[in-house]
């Protein structure tokens, strides 16, 4: 799944979750990391747990978008 933001074209995001998720977690890969390398939290935590995994902008399927980054920048994403 995509998310359109106003500031950029798209960033990655993988939202998994039960009927009734026991408490929410969320994913946030490093500098070199992508969404996708979440796969086995993904599968292991999602049973019993809504687990989101979100793709930091200019990275992997996320939008592509002139850089350097701030750390500003990213939080507001």
């Amino acid at each position: 799944m995509s998310v359109g933001l106003q500031h950029f074209e798209r960033i990655a995001l993988i939202d998994i979750a039960p009927e009734r998720p026991e408490r929410t977690i969320v994913c946030l890969h490093g500098f070199d990391g992508h969404v996708a390398q979440w796969k086995r939290q993904l599968t292991h935590f999602s049973d019993e747990n809504r687990v989101i995994a979100v793709g930091l902008r200019g990275h992997s399927i996320s939008g592509r978008c002139p850089g350097p980054f701030t750390t500003p920048q990213l939080l507001a994403d």
